[in-house]
């Protein structure tokens, strides 16, 4: 992928088409050192382009890059104590540069988790609660204007101060978006982070680590298992306003998961030394089948595709 430096990690992915793709980067040998590199194709893979977010800050780390072609992406910069000001950068030449959007007005108490484009103009950014409710803002001009939505009939408000989002937790499909919370609820936008509706989760899912959709109604909320090496699953089928038990246990994976676009098939990777590899379903959760010897396969961060033939998994 390009690194310089040994052991970086891949925690996002984020694919525009069969040859480009662009994710973010984080130090597998020291979790607590927060780092912005990031890795780049053009080519399908045949050559990567490493880079550094350069932000004039001290200690942030990336969430996440959300691309549209191989020149334009935008960043989402986070403080882990929160002990200065992150928030959304934009690339206009390949990463060589970036410029922080200062309207998406993440201040030092924020805590951003997420951006994504759907094209060079439409897009939003979700950060931690603020005054009780989660920040999120929307742009329509490429992020040179950014607003904050309004928690018109408490939308977003947060449940109490310990629910939080994650970083790069989140799912798109067409102009709908999900995000988990810390506290078992899932939050739903049909219109491009405008307006949001929310649902419980249930089913021994008290914390939504990751959430993915296969389409508008098939898709899956995670919750780890002690020791991050698997996840407990549930799936709706209805877009997410209902929610029932589909797996649980070491089937899947506790790296990462990924409902594979437009089928009934999941994917799942194992990030431990020990438990790693990949694993699939293709009948919607209720039985798995390693796609690897996990024996020797390498560890495996994080998954991602496009749809049902182009996809990626990231390692060390």
């Amino acid at each position: 992928s390009g690194f310089g430096t040994a052991s970086r990690g891949i925690n996002s992915i984020s694919i525009i088409d069969a040859n480009t793709v662009w994710a973010g980067a984080y130090d597998g040998t020291n979790t607590s050192n927060y780092i912005t590199d990031f890795t780049k194709t053009i080519n399908g893979g045949t050559s990567w382009t490493a880079g550094t977010i350069t932000t004039g800050l001290s200690g942030v780390g990336l969430a996440n890059i959300s691309a549209i072609n191989g020149d334009t992406a935008w960043a989402c910069i986070f403080h882990p104590t929160q002990a200065v000001a992150g928030g959304i950068y934009k690339t206009t030449n390949g990463g060589g540069s970036w410029t922080k959007q200062t309207t998406a007005a993440f201040v030092v108490s924020s805590f951003p988790d997420l951006v994504y484009f759907w094209d060079r103009n439409n897009g939003v950014a979700i950060g931690d609660p603020t005054s009780n409710y989660f920040e999120v803002y929307t742009t329509s001009d490429g992020g040179t204007t950014w607003a904050r939505t309004a928690n018109t009939n408490n939308q977003l408000s947060s449940i109490n101060a310990a629910e939080y989002a994650y970083t790069n937790g989140y799912t798109v499909i067409g102009g709908t978006i999900w995000f988990g919370t810390t506290k078992g609820r899932v939050l739903k936008s049909t219109d491009k982070g405008l307006t949001w509706t929310v649902s419980t989760v249930g089913n021994g899912i008290t914390d939504v680590n990751r959430v993915s959709f296969a389409d508008a109604n098939i898709g899956y909320a995670g919750m780890h298992n002690t020791g991050n090496l698997s996840y407990n699953l549930a799936f709706t089928t209805d877009g997410g306003q209902n929610w029932a038990p589909v797996a649980v246990g070491t089937n899947v994976m506790g790296g990462d998961f990924c409902a594979v676009p437009g089928t009934n098939a999941i994917v799942s990777v194992g990030s431990d030394a020990t438990i790693n590899g990949s694993t699939w379903s293709n009948d919607m959760g209720y039985s798995w089948t390693a796609m690897e010897d996990t024996t020797i396969s390498p560890q495996r961060l994080s998954v991602k595709f496009l749809d049902a033939t182009t996809g990626w998994a990231g390692g060390f």
